[in-house]
């Protein structure tokens, strides 16, 4: 399956949930494929909900979700970091693990380092000292200082 099919399925079963018009009609299979399939939709019900009466991360939340399906790095970023720290919606590291990695394919060094973090500690998937070197060599050619210094002290650990 393409890459971006994913997220333009993932796309249509947000705007279907919020209440927006998808830009074609969406089957009603796509839609509950969507949100039964791809972690980034975990706890969207309760969001919206949030958001409804008035909680500013929630609605935050919402606003970015559309940005980070259409590919934008910052809003995949932010959005693992909500995701990560449950803020506007229930903590889930899965889901923050998929948007980090969204994040960080599209060179946010920040989000490189973190998704190095999370392949260095096992969390949501297995512990990978490869794949965490591989993330953190990538965040630190970009300058960020937090993955200079993780993989500084991972290469000396060899």
């Amino acid at each position: 399956m393409p890459r971006a099919l994913p997220l333009l399925i993932a796309l249509a079963g947000f705007l279907s949930i919020t209440g927006c018009e998808p830009p074609t009609p969406a089957p009603e299979a796509v839609v509950i494929t969507a949100v039964s399939t791809y972690p980034e939709f975990t706890g969207l019900d309760a969001v919206k909900a949030q958001a409804a009466e008035g909680n500013a991360d929630a609605q935050y939340f919402l606003e970015l979700m559309p940005k980070a399906i259409a590919g934008d790095a910052q809003a995949q970023f932010e959005m693992a970091n909500m995701y990560r720290d449950g803020i506007g919606i229930a903590p889930d590291s899965p889901s923050a693990f998929f948007w980090f990695q969204q994040a960080a394919e599209r060179n946010h060094a920040i989000a490189q380092y973190f998704l190095g973090l999370m392949y260095e500690n096992g969390e949501s998937v297995p512990t990978n000292r490869e794949e965490a070197l591989r993330w953190y060599t990538l965040s630190a050619e970009q300058g960020d200082a937090s993955g200079k210094s993780k993989l500084a002290e991972l290469t000396a650990q060899q």
